[in-house]
């Protein structure tokens, strides 16, 4: 890329994002312009982003400190300024309840990668694998642009951030296949078309103009879309970056079901009691799952033998908790 279309790429993204409306964090900004610049801003282009920047900053809640170093990048070209931009340090915007009861998982080791594909996302489930992607600014060394595959397993509450972009082409088909023979274990549900993963996928988008945060909305399920463009090539993701991923994913199920869910439980707890997923494939118990139902089952029975010694009223309580029954 030249410099003209690493400058138009920034101008380009951030007049579509912000004459529409779009809500974009600092971060992202900060992304955008360190991409752009890598070549410097011609003095026209650099101008035209920061008048567009500093009149739409009511949809990034830049402070004046970071407006400033934007104006010395931007305007008077200063190449310092510029290459302290990665290092610039902005706090976290995220905070989804959803993760103080799921754990997350990153990693961009290949074999790890294959470990947890072979092993732990081929236990068989009722529920689907919910599959979301993100992409990177250009084209990389192993021809795509994916960047990110997040995977989340309801069963065993576990999101899997497979970061892939510095993969080359053989180990990008070496996870393709592993994909493949996922997708014969359990359906993998996607929000909208997913080509880029290279496997059969089920759509849970209804419309094609519907977008993720619309849906979720519909379900009364609060997420935020404005880490949607930053840098998911960065060295280390960000926090924010992180929370943002696992929930692009989490939400899927909570589409799946139609209703918002009480994580704090054990199944998780719709807020709906007439729930009907859209994907969801029957299969038997498993050992284990028989096992927990004996248990609950004989800790009902004791209730039953106490009803005169204690009050059985905080047992069954106790009970339904562990059942996830309302």
């Amino acid at each position: 890329m030249n410099q003209r279309q690493y400058q138009g790429f920034a101008v380009g993204l951030l007049t579509r994002k912000l004459t529409r409306g779009d809500r974009i964090s600092p971060a992202v900004i900060r992304d955008i312009i360190y991409f752009g610049g890598q070549l410097g801003f011609s003095r026209g282009a650099g101008v035209a982003l920061f008048e567009l920047i500093r009149n739409n900053n009511n949809l990034i809640g830049l402070d004046a400190n970071f407006l400033m170093k934007l104006e010395r990048v931007l305007v008077r070209g200063s190449a310092d300024v510029y290459k302290s931009l990665p290092y610039e340090q902005f706090p976290a915007e995220y905070f989804y309840d959803e993760l103080d009861y799921i754990n997350h998982h990153t990693t961009a080791n290949l074999a790890e990668i294959v470990d947890i594909m072979q092993n732990e996302l081929r236990v068989g489930s009722s529920w689907p694998l919910y599959v979301d992607t993100e992409g990177s600014y250009s084209q990389l060394l192993n021809g795509s642009k994916l960047a990110l595959i997040t995977i989340f397993d309801v069963d065993s509450r576990m999101v899997y951030l497979f970061r892939v972009h510095r993969m080359s082409y053989e180990q990008m088909q070496a996870i393709f296949r592993e994909m493949k023979i996922v997708e014969t274990y359990r359906r993998i549900v996607t929000f909208g078309p997913e080509s880029s993963i290279n496997c059969t996928t089920s759509d849970i988008q209804r419309h094609p103009r519907l977008s993720l945060q619309a849906a979720a909305d519909r379900i009364h399920v609060p997420i935020s879309k404005t880490e949607t463009m930053s840098n998911w090539c960065r060295p280390q993701l960000r926090d924010d970056q992180i929370q943002y991923a696992a929930m692009d994913a989490i939400v899927l199920h909570n589409i799946n079901i139609g209703s918002a869910l009480d994580w704090s439980y054990s199944p998780p707890r719709p807020h709906r009691p007439d729930i009907t997923p859209r994907f969801f494939d029957p299969v038997p118990p498993t050992p284990r799952q028989i096992h927990r139902v004996a248990e609950i089952r004989y800790e009902m029975m004791e209730a039953v033998d106490w009803v005169w010694d204690v009050t059985v009223v905080d047992i069954l309580e106790a009970t339904n908790t562990q059942l996830g029954l309302a």
